[in-house]
């Protein structure tokens, strides 16, 4: 009777883990540079690490981008990493990207700077996420008048939503009960 009790914790730990895939779902080398107009390019995320590629430059290619988070999976994280070629004096280089739910609409969203003269990877602070339709659009690109180009990559990391600390809480005592009536109950019933 013991691994009758011991199965169902293997089975509640297997759910909430990830297991994942790591995958190249856009390159702008190979399938053409993401536009700027509604409705973005929407890219289908699966668990594990989605990835980006780009490139971008001072002043007026913008690339935007949906993806879509499916059904029981939430987006844990968001890392930039980025590489700057400057053919000058760069004394300051940034991109403002925002995250929009939906593909393309317009709202008041968070958004975030990328010093692109800091440090690369960085996390972009937009998670955790749940399932839907999101868009990560650059909303300014800025900097000195010197030119400049940056070759990017976006990860977006991809888990098994993590249950309500509530939900967790009610598996574990119902686990307890089931556990507790196998025994015959409490101990003073037992004779």
């Amino acid at each position: 009777m013991r691994s009758v009790k011991i199965v169902p914790m293997f089975l509640l730990f297997g759910l909430l883990s990830s297991a994942g895939h790591a995958a190249v779902i856009y390159d702008e080398n190979v399938s053409g540079d993401l536009g700027d107009v509604a409705p973005f390019t929407e890219l289908a995320l699966q668990r594990g690490d989605n990835t980006v590629l780009g490139t971008t430059h001072f002043g007026a290619d913008f690339d935007m981008f949906a993806f879509a988070v499916p059904n029981g999976e939430q987006v844990g994280a968001i890392l930039y990493s980025f590489a700057l070629h400057a053919a000058g004096d760069v004394t300051s280089a940034f991109i403002r990207y925002a995250l929009r739910q939906g593909n393309g609409q317009f709202c008041p969203c968070p958004s975030q700077n990328v010093d692109l003269l800091g440090p690369s990877p960085i996390p972009l602070s937009f998670v955790p996420l749940d399932a839907g339709v999101y868009s990560l659009v650059m909303e300014v690109i800025g900097g000195s008048s010197s030119p400049w180009t940056i070759d990017y990559r976006i990860d977006l990391l991809i888990g098994v939503a993590e249950p309500p600390p509530v939900l967790v809480l009610v598996a574990a005592i119902a686990l307890c009960c089931v556990v507790t009536l196998r025994r015959g109950g409490m101990s003073h019933n037992r004779q």
